[in-house]
């Protein structure tokens, strides 16, 4: 057969270039089949961009969340540690006064215990926004195993 007849497929009765013409079986050209292969590659990175910006979104929501815990967290110690230092000034003027002055124990007593509890809240703020960061990655990982996904694909359209 000749370069540009066509031949008939017994099948279906429709014609189609011979091979060396530069078409395929199915009526499609080289050209369209790039042209398909450009469009569906725009496709896909705008699905990657996509996809990039919500992963980063979530991302940053729990950056943000567990960030405002570390915030809360050393607030809270603060207000520990200025209430650990009223206890420690009721404590010394209770020294102080120890030889003659009476001072009750409720004086330094009760600063102390809220300061430890409040010290104790302030503690687990922070320890949950450090264990909670440090397992979090800032790498967008659905978005790379994508794009993995997607080159071993290319890799195989293109064999």
């Amino acid at each position: 057969m000749e370069q540009g007849q066509t031949q008939t497929d017994r099948a279906t009765g429709q014609g189609f270039h011979g091979p060396s013409s530069g078409a395929r079986s199915d009526g499609r050209n080289v050209v369209d089949l790039l042209k398909d292969l450009r469009d569906e590659t725009s496709l896909l990175v705008r699905q990657e961009i996509a996809l990039v910006k919500a992963e980063m979104a979530e991302k940053g929501r729990v950056y943000a969340r567990n960030s405002a815990y570390l915030v809360i967290g050393a607030a809270v110690g603060y207000a520990a540690l200025l209430f650990l230092l009223l206890a420690a000034t009721y404590g010394l003027t209770v020294a102080l006064n120890a030889a003659g002055v009476s001072v009750t124990v409720s004086t330094w007593l009760a600063p102390l215990i809220v300061g430890v509890v409040v010290g104790a809240i302030g503690y687990a703020f922070i320890q949950k926004g450090i264990s909670t960061l440090k397992h979090e990655k800032p790498t967008p990982e659905k978005t790379v195993q994508s794009l993995q996904e997607h080159k071993a694909w290319l890799k195989h359209k293109l064999a």
